[in-house]
């Protein structure tokens, strides 16, 4: 199968390279085996290759996959799978090695995805929402029963997007804070409210 991998820490875009490694183990009970169609990349996953997670950084024996979460199509299922069949939409975390062609996961780590759902929002759909209530949980420790606006960073990525339509929901009134102009605008369009978007 195709992946991309690494070899050794380094700079993302120096170190990263697509190549073809053994296909995963095939699924044996309560697992499944997954066509991986789309797959985040998050910061974390760049901290990993760079070595950034702790530890000094290493050239490896074996090449590595980054990648924990993703969204495929399942294409065959081990014994006793009964909630999961071939052809089926899923998404999954945390997996090793995602960013690759094929993974074996356990039926615990993988979700059916809704009909309707795009492939890049179903990628993303089991690690943002809990990024998004650890955010929450954080604005509303710090506020202390007060009310008053919040200030967001990168208010274009997908997590601020979901704070964005949280903080609609909830009545949070948000400083979107975005890179340039058209973020801002995308921003102003998608999310209409009181709330200022800044150009910073």
């Amino acid at each position: 199968m195709r992946a991309i991998a690494y070899d050794q820490h380094g700079e993302a875009g120096q170190v990263l390279r697509l190549s073809e490694q053994p296909d995963p183990a095939a699924p044996t009970a309560g697992q499944v085996r997954v066509r991986v169609v789309s797959r985040p990349i998050h910061p974390g996953d760049l901290a990993g290759v760079e070595g950034l997670l702790g530890g000094p950084r290493q050239r490896f024996a074996t090449p590595r996959i980054p990648g924990l979460e993703g969204m495929g199509v399942v294409e065959t299922v081990g014994a006793g799978v009964r909630d999961l069949r071939p052809g089926q939409r899923v998404a999954f975390f945390p997996v090793p090695a995602a960013w690759s062609e094929l993974v074996t996961a356990p039926t615990d780590l993988v979700v059916p995805v809704p009909e309707g759902l795009s492939d890049e929002t179903a990628a993303l759909m089991l690690v943002n929402p809990l990024t998004l209530l650890t955010l929450l949980r954080a604005v509303e420790d710090a506020q202390h029963g007060r009310a008053g606006p919040v200030v967001q960073t990168a208010a274009g990525s997908s997590v601020g997007r979901l704070v964005s339509a949280a903080a609609l929901k909830h009545g949070i009134p948000l400083i979107n804070l975005v890179r340039g102009a058209t973020g801002a605008q995308s921003v102003a369009e998608r999310f209409s409210t009181a709330a200022d978007h800044l150009d910073g």
